[in-house]
């Protein structure tokens, strides 16, 4: 839940051009991991490229690059991951 929580929270920051918060909250739903709950694969990648493109929005080209590039190693990391 938490997860969910963080990525919707970042989109809507998103939408609402608050880019800082949503990155920063992008960032935490990517990177949550406690004894209950890790996101998969699939699910820390869509966070890391929701955060790139409101890096790409607020001209951030180069952290969004490191954005794109953490998704792509997380899905190279998981075998099972349909992407």
């Amino acid at each position: 839940v938490r997860f969910r929580v963080l990525r919707n929270l970042g989109g809507m920051r998103m939408a609402l051009s608050d880019l800082d918060g949503a990155i920063r909250d992008l960032d935490a739903a990517a990177e949550l991991d406690t004894p209950e709950y890790r996101p998969s694969a699939s699910e820390r990648a869509i966070a890391r490229r929701i955060a790139a493109l409101a890096l790409i929005q607020a001209g951030r080209l180069d952290e969004a690059g490191t954005r794109l590039v953490d998704a792509e190693e997380v899905l190279r990391g998981d075998q099972d991951s349909p992407e």
